[in-house]
């Protein structure tokens, strides 16, 4: 991540809808009270960490590079 102080824009967007998006939008809260953090997404709401159906692809040999 880049230095806090080289940030002069007032209001920062994070793109996403799945549950690192949020961990990084509730730590650049953290990390810049004096910012405003908006969350973007197409989706109704959040989804939760692993409800993707390529969640558990990464564990079948036919998805995993040689």
């Amino acid at each position: 991540m880049c230095s806090c102080h080289a940030l002069t824009a007032q209001c920062i967007g994070v793109v996403g809808s799945n549950q690192n998006t949020v961990e990084v939008a509730l730590d650049l809260i953290a990390r810049l009270p004096d910012k405003d953090i908006y969350s973007l997404h197409r989706s109704f709401s959040i989804r939760p960490k692993g409800t993707s159906p390529f969640s558990d692809k990464v564990y079948f040999p036919e998805f995993i590079g040689r």
